[in-house]
């Protein structure tokens, strides 16, 4: 049974509430874990090691095909984590900003 606030939620919203809440979901455990402290610091650590090779790749200081694959694969890895965070705010705001409207109708 869906609690009567979601589904006046998804009568205003459509198709758009839906996938917003599905989104939410799926990407909530990602950024909660990115977001504690352990996530934090592993994130900080690929970041520095990125910035690391990248500045040995990119100025040929014995770059290795090892450090460039590694500095590939951190740079999608980063890509991704930011994507995913950066949509899974925007569906948080969106859901807040149809809530907020729907309490000002109410």
């Amino acid at each position: 049974m869906i609690p009567a606030d979601i589904e006046r939620f998804l009568q205003a919203t459509g198709k758009k509430g839906e996938r917003a809440l599905s989104f939410l979901g799926q990407t909530s455990e990602l950024v909660e874990a990115l977001n504690s402290k352990l996530g934090k610091a592993l994130l900080k650590d690929a970041v520095d090691r990125h910035n690391e090779l990248s500045e040995k790749v990119l100025n040929d200081i014995n770059s290795t095909l090892d450090d460039k694959m590694e500095r590939k694969a951190l740079y999608g890895i980063l890509i991704r984590w930011a994507s995913i965070i950066n949509q899974h705010e925007e569906a948080k705001a969106f859901v807040r900003k149809s809530v907020q409207k729907g309490d000002e109708h109410a």
